[in-house]
């Protein structure tokens, strides 16, 4: 079977020189779906992606139950462990979503009974590390030329903020829609590991940054005005943020998450539509080590 059978493409097309309105409309099979989140490349990416030193990222698919149950109790489900992955990916879900938030070591198999849902697992006092992020989404499809444009644009004018202050510690991906600029962990990590007031330094760090994320989406909309109805900057960094992880499925459309080039953002769709190429997910591997 050619992947493209597997991935219920369309007979008219198989074969052709598909346009990014006929890769957008590719439907994955739910065995295409589980191949690629088994694929021993992608399985790797993220499970390196959901983890830090000792501390680790919650996760769930689609949005959905943040905690595994077991006899009465409940723990967070934590992507890095191989049993909850393979768990994860086969319950029927989609898109595989992990915290920005690293978490200490000593909540990853931390219970409370199912019963005491006021009693919350993972929070800013929990938190080791944070990987402050900005979701930048079109307002059309990411199909259309126009959208893609306005995408692209927004996400450079953020790298290229970002770099001013942190020139290392900025990545970006397509996040299968739109794309995401990240700002690397580790800057912070060390400084509020030991810190007292954690969780006030953690609210007071990713309130800051929510603010100046939306101080430069004003500012971009200023400098290029003919975009500003067609994208859009989310500036939703707390103590619980999901975003879809590396190598993640889209939930509508036939593509991963995929890392992108800082100085040059482009995306193509070709290299995100699911099965990746090898080189693209040799790539994952290496991304925000």
């Amino acid at each position: 079977m050619t992947n493209e059978e597997r991935l219920g493409v369309p007979p008219r097309i198989i074969g052709a020189k598909l346009s990014d309105r006929d890769l957008a409309n590719i439907k994955l099979s739910r065995a295409a779906i589980i191949a690629h989140y088994q694929d021993e490349i992608v399985s790797r990416a993220i499970i390196a992606w959901s983890q830090y030193r000792t501390l680790f990222r919650a996760g769930n698919m689609d949005k959905f139950n943040w905690y595994k149950e077991e006899n009465g109790m409940v723990r967070l489900w934590v992507p890095s462990d191989r049993e909850d992955y393979e768990y994860l990916i086969k319950t029927g879900g989609r898109t595989l979503y992990t915290t920005l938030n690293l978490f200490e070591q000593e909540l990853k198999y931390q219970t409370r009974p199912s019963d005491e849902e006021n009693k919350r697992l993972g929070t800013f006092k929990d938190c080791g590390a944070y990987t402050l992020g900005v979701d930048i989404d079109g307002k059309g499809e990411i199909w259309q030329p126009n959208t893609k444009k306005a995408v692209e644009a927004m996400a450079q004018f953020y790298a290229d903020k970002f770099r001013e202050t942190c020139p290392t510690s900025v990545y970006a991906a397509f996040s299968g829609g739109g794309i995401y600029i990240l700002i690397h962990h580790a800057i912070f990590a060390k400084t509020f590991s030991t810190d007292t007031k954690r969780e006030y330094s953690w609210r007071m760090l990713t309130g800051c940054f929510n603010a100046y994320v939306k101080e430069l989406e004003e500012e971009f909309f200023k400098k290029y005005p003919e975009h500003k109805e067609k994208v859009k900057a989310d500036a939703i960094n707390n103590q619980k943020r999901l975003f879809k992880s590396l190598f993640s499925v889209h939930s509508r459309y036939p593509f991963a998450v995929i890392p992108l080039d800082t100085v040059n953002i482009k995306i193509n769709l070709a290299d995100a539509l699911i099965p990746l190429r090898d080189e693209i997910k040799k790539g994952g591997l290496q991304w925000m080590k």
